[in-house]
């Protein structure tokens, strides 16, 4: 037996035990439970209004619609929605229903439609649920406004999986199991992402992370793809800007013990330094914060105090901050300990996502210096809400932040735009396919996408400019680095602070 044939036995072999171990996760009851998180526009997933805002008009609209697109009267169903809309801009996932709407009705007109499957965590994280709805959602209207692909327009499936893992598994393999659905993304945290992609790859549907960056999804299998950063990416970028920018060589690494997202950025960080037996150049402190606040909130000041005491105890110069989503806040503790003395404040780094958010800039001068690893900054000139049209639109702003504005009222950040890209990449395989005349199904999907980037001639046009991916899946792209610095009246927020990009993305090999 020849190498070749050997390797790819094994590669057989895996493959194999890879689809039995898909079919074993999926033998679980299908119940009611799991319908009342999918929506075309039949349901009202709650994203679009958080818990402080009860505009009732708008609710009404909306829930009408629902009603109205359950009943197959989908003419009039968009029409509440466009009433829903023009009461409020920003909801993104009534504007899904209402081109999903629109489409089911052009349908009847003998259009035609391909479906993708978007999953958010829902009400869980409404925030993050709706940043992210606004990227698929750009694509779609994008599309349909374009005339769709001769004559097929894209509509989307939400489902929520409130960022649990099983849970993400049901939707996976409710989806394995409806044709009709041609290619997914979504999911929120990468163990959440990493839980569904087995019951994917096995049954060759095309998955697009926008948000998840383990490592673990690098090489994962031919249909697994992602349009963020890696862990390994944004902590070299973060291990070089302490090294060359900081020249400081103690740091302290505050992490979530058995998070996978926090102990990746953690050892990513310390491979970039060359931290080893034989390299004595750079100093580790590590610190697990699992439970650093639990039982203690009136004290967590205190506590925050004591842990940035045993960092310089310890001798750090840098504080690495590996913060997982759940204890976003508990890192932003530790910056305002940190904050409160002055004369000897250590630099602070990372991570790259939980802390990219408002409510560090909230933070203020605390925060001032800290430094994160992103895959998009909203940094370029922006159109003013001013500068719209009456249908949210304007023809000098052709760039996706600037439609963003028009199309929301306001600015949107990374997830959107990560979102839009992934999205954006399945509209241009579609796109690949029609204009070669082959059946658009799953398989073609993937192997298009596939087969031309591993031929350099696949990209799509995304919130960054040019898509393209690496053999093994992950998107070629260098993070950008922000720093978080007072802008006074020209900051976005209004703090008067903003994350301030201090090293341009572009694409790498």
């Amino acid at each position: 037996m020849t190498f070749s044939s050997l390797l790819s036995r094994i590669l057989d072999l895996f493959n194999d035990r890879s689809v039995i171990k898909a079919k074993l996760i999926c033998q679980f009851d299908k119940n009611s439970e799991l319908e009342k998180s999918i929506s075309y526009g039949e349901k009202n997933l709650n994203i679009d209004l958080s818990e402080s805002d009860k505009n009732v008009t708008f609710t009404e609209h909306k829930e009408t619609g629902n009603q109205l697109f359950l009943s197959g009267e989908y003419n009039k169903a968009f029409n509440e929605f466009k009433k829903a809309l023009i009461v409020k801009r920003n909801a993104p996932e009534t504007s899904i229903y209402y081109y999903n709407s629109l489409i089911n009705n052009d349908i009847i007109k003998n259009q035609n439609s391909f479906t993708v499957a978007v999953i958010v965590p829902g009400k869980y994280k409404q925030i993050d649920s709706k940043s992210m709805l606004q990227g698929f959602a750009q694509a779609q209207q994008e599309l349909y406004e374009a005339g769709g692909i001769n004559g097929k327009y894209l509509k989307i499936a939400i489902f929520i999986d409130n960022d649990k893992r099983e849970k993400a598994q049901q939707i996976a393999c409710y989806i394995a199991e409806d044709s009709n659905i041609l290619a997914v993304t979504g999911h929120w945290t990468s163990d959440v992402s990493l839980a569904a992609v087995p019951i994917y790859n096995a049954n060759k549907i095309l998955y697009i992370s926008p948000i998840s960056t383990t490592i673990k999804l690098s090489g994962y299998g031919d249909y697994i793809y992602r349009t963020n950063i890696t862990n390994k990416s944004g902590s070299a970028n973060l291990a070089n800007y302490m090294k060359t920018k900081l020249q400081k060589t103690k740091v302290a690494i505050f992490y979530v013990k058995g998070v996978s997202y926090s102990e990746e950025i953690r050892s990513e960080f310390k491979k970039a330094l060359g931290v080893n037996i034989f390299n004595k150049t750079y100093k580790i402190a590590e610190f697990d914060y699992q439970h650093l606040f639990e039982d203690v909130e009136s004290k967590a000041d205190e506590v925050a105090q004591e842990f940035i005491a045993k960092a310089k105890n310890k001798g750090a110069e840098v504080i690495l901050l590996a913060t997982d989503n759940a204890r976003a806040e508990v890192a932003r503790q530790i910056i305002q300990a940190n904050a409160a003395n002055n004369n000897e404040k250590l630099e602070i780094i990372g991570d790259l996502a939980n802390l990219y958010q408002s409510s560090t800039l909230d933070l203020k001068k605390d925060a001032e210096g800290l430094v994160l690893a992103v895959s998009w900054h909203n940094n370029i000139d922006r159109c003013e809400k001013s500068d719209c049209d009456s249908n949210g639109a304007n023809q000098n702003c052709s760039d996706f932040p600037n439609k963003a504005v028009c199309l929301w009222g306001g600015d949107v950040n990374f997830k959107a735009a990560m979102c839009y890209d992934a999205m954006k990449v399945i509209i241009e395989a579609i796109k690949k396919i029609e204009a070669e005349n082959k059946e658009i199904d799953r398989q073609q999907i993937a192997k298009e996408l596939k087969n031309n980037f591993l031929k350099n001639n696949f990209s799509a046009k995304g919130a960054l400019g040019e898509i393209t991916f690496s053999s093994n899946g992950d998107r070629k792209l260098k993070p950008y680095l922000v720093k978080v610095e007072y802008k006074g009246n020209e900051a976005q927020h209004e703090s008067g602070y903003d994350f301030v990009p201090i090293e341009s993305s572009s694409s790498v090999n």
